[in-house]
């Protein structure tokens, strides 16, 4: 039959070029949820994945007719185009009523909708690979830039093909999955596929905690208090230091263990990359998975951002309060967790000693570790802290407890870390106050500047023991 003149298409391409699409499984998909109204939502596709225009009007009223509740047929497809005026460019009534004349087969309405959407992303990545082509002709990006946007075009494609419409799954299915056990990457603070932040105020020695941490996964050696079985690989991407600083730092930390990294510990550094963009955004993101498929095409790997204010800076219009600028973020780290990347994001403190910005950063992490300052800390201690897990999931009872880490140089010019139970640095301070004479708990407090609640504690906790 003879149909009203075809609308334009949604591809901005010239009319020279002619784009990969089926025309004919675009009415085939529309035709078959006028026959069937259900299909509307449960067909993965939007309005724009029609490359004709009309198509996606047509199928975007169709959806809302869906959402609302609302049967689908010739005559509520009809008001709801005419509603929002857009009943002439689709063709008018004349051509609704032809669509259903051209579905071979409504049980293939889902393979009909695969082909549409396919269509949509040859034209998405020819498309791209066009506007690539012309910037490189032009001269006026470099070519790191021009390989990173492309990436994240690719990678956008990627992760929308493989996802699909979500759906549930039967808790006998799922409890019959053969799920592998979680491995502890170091014990008592962070396994595999976790997402941990590490906060603290500025030079409190959030470097020195997470450059120790990730070298030390990187050989599979113990780190402070806890136990790494084995090495994972490693890519530590620094914002803040001079290549000459994290150089000297790596350098102490390799004398100190006496090992060498290996080629499993990569570094990405904001001081020897000038367009790093922001890890905010698809082409930062899209860098960062390049490098982190260098390390391993599947298992555990470990990625350390150090830190969020200087490799994920926000646009200028974004306030660092606005949750909304932290999804993005949050998006990219939950889709590495689904690939097997566990995650440490260095983050600072507001004056009140909490992150600094949204409280929606708090609620992604499995662990939060919180630095700081210690009694009696003088600026000569230099990397000197209490290590705290206020939000610990699967870490229970001592493995949980705060402690003090203060790196300390030796005679022989290495450095090591020196740690120290709380509890125990403090009972020995009251312990020389009792011996001294001092009886008064406040007394006590006074003379050692230990809270005296928490010499409250102690004595109580000992008259108890006798």
């Amino acid at each position: 039959m003879a149909h009203a003149a075809t609308s334009r298409p949604h591809s901005s391409a010239p009319d020279s070029i002619s784009l990969p699409a089926s025309e004919e499984c675009e009415r085939a998909v529309l035709g078959a949820i006028l026959l069937k109204s259900q299909l509307a939502g449960e067909l993965d596709l939007r309005p724009e994945h029609f490359y004709l225009e009309r198509h996606g009007r047509i199928f975007g009223a169709m959806r809302h007719l869906h959402q609302a509740g609302i049967g689908i047929d010739m005559r509520t497809l009809q008001a709801r185009l005419e509603a929002q005026g857009d009943l002439d460019a689709v063709g008018g009534i004349a051509y609704l009523a032809g669509l259903d004349l051209d579905l071979p087969d409504i049980a293939r309405a889902e393979a009909y909708a695969e082909i549409v959407k396919e269509r949509f992303q040859r034209r998405e990545l020819i498309q791209a690979a066009g506007q690539v082509m012309r910037d490189g002709l032009e001269g006026e990006i470099s070519t790191p830039d021009l390989m990173g946007r492309l990436d994240a075009h690719v990678a956008n494609l990627r992760s929308e093909s493989s996802s699909g419409w979500p759906d549930a799954i039967d808790v006998a299915d799922f409890l019959a999955l053969d799920l592998p056990p979680r491995k502890w990457l170091a014990e008592g603070l962070i396994q595999d596929r976790d997402i941990l932040m590490l906060h603290a105020m500025r030079g409190c020695g959030k470097s020195h905690f997470c450059f120790g941490l990730a070298y030390s996964l990187a050989c599979g050696l113990d780190f402070l208090r806890y136990k790494i079985r084995e090495p994972v690989p490693v890519l530590l991407c620094d914002g803040e230091q001079q290549s000459e600083d994290i150089q000297a730092r790596l350098r102490s930390i390799q004398a100190s263990v006496d090992q060498p990294p290996g080629s499993r510990f990569l570094l990405l550094a904001r001081d020897q990359v000038n367009d790093l963009r922001s890890l905010a955004t698809t082409q930062g993101q899209a860098a960062v998975e390049r490098i982190l498929t260098r390390l391993a095409a599947a298992g555990p790997r470990v990625l350390v951002i150090d830190s969020l204010s200087t490799l994920a800076p926000l646009p200028k219009d974004v306030s660092e309060n606005d949750e909304a600028g932290w999804r993005p973020i949050q998006d990219w780290l939950l889709r590495l967790r689904r690939l097997g990347v566990t995650s440490i994001f260095v983050h600072h403190d507001n004056r009140a000693g909490a992150p600094r910005g949204t409280s929606a950063r708090e609620t992604l992490p499995s662990q939060i570790v919180h630095l700081k300052r210690p009694d009696g800390y003088s600026a000569i201690d230099g990397a000197r802290f209490i290590v705290s897990l206020e939000k610990a999931r699967g870490v229970h009872g001592p493995a949980a407890r705060p402690f003090e880490a203060w790196l300390r140089s030796g005679p022989d010019g290495r450095q090591a870390w020196t740690l120290a139970d709380l509890e125990d640095e403090k009972g020995e301070a009251i312990r020389a106050a009792l011996a001294s004479g001092v009886t008064s708990q406040r007394q006590i407090a006074k003379s050692t500047g230990i809270p005296y609640s928490t010499v409250n504690r102690w004595m109580k906790k000992r008259g108890r023991e006798g």
